[in-house]
């Protein structure tokens, strides 16, 4: 038996301070904190996942890049290849572990798979050492033959890695 059990966590921590100009004794202080946290159990249902695919790439010549077919997926797990296929996809996490290159997020026009992404034929550019992470914790997102691929793509220099990770049901 295969159980599937993903925790999406996000805290974002802040702390500022201000000081009129004419008085540098007052300050006003803004200390604050947002936590996002969601867990999806095992299983076909709302809100449920079966399957979780995990991906750390590297594309290394400009202007290359990495198509996901979310019907057909291609990964390894503990030295084991799996074919994978999402129905729905609940979450996707993507980190550009560069130093140096952006990442460009791409999904093939006429994806309707866009609900996550807005606008399906503009890039989202990952700088480096930034990551996005988009979460649906109902049902997911459908996944659907025509409208299911998204690329990744080395368009500004020599390199780029990142790590991928799309959570949902198959």
């Amino acid at each position: 038996m295969v159980e599937h059990n993903a925790i999406i966590r996000i805290n974002t921590i802040w702390s500022q301070s201000q000081s009129p100009v004419n008085n540098a004794n007052v300050s006003t202080v803004d200390n604050g904190e947002i936590v996002y946290q969601h867990e999806y159990p095992s299983g076909s249902g709302d809100a449920e996942i079966d399957e979780i695919f995990y991906e750390t790439n590297q594309i290394d010549v400009s202007g290359e890049s990495k198509r996901y077919d979310l019907l057909d997926l291609t990964g390894e797990v503990l030295g084991h290849v799996t074919n994978q296929s999402f129905s729905s996809v609940n979450s996707i996490t993507i980190k550009n572990l560069s130093t140096g290159n952006p990442v460009h997020v791409v999904l093939d026009e006429g994806n309707s798979f866009g609900g996550f992404f807005g606008d399906p034929t503009e890039d989202i550019i990952l700088h480096p050492s930034s990551m996005i992470h988009l979460n649906n914790s109902g049902s997911g997102y459908p996944v659907s033959s025509g409208e299911q691929d998204i690329r990744i793509l080395n368009n500004d220099g020599s390199g780029c890695i990142y790590e991928l990770v799309i959570i949902g049901n198959q």
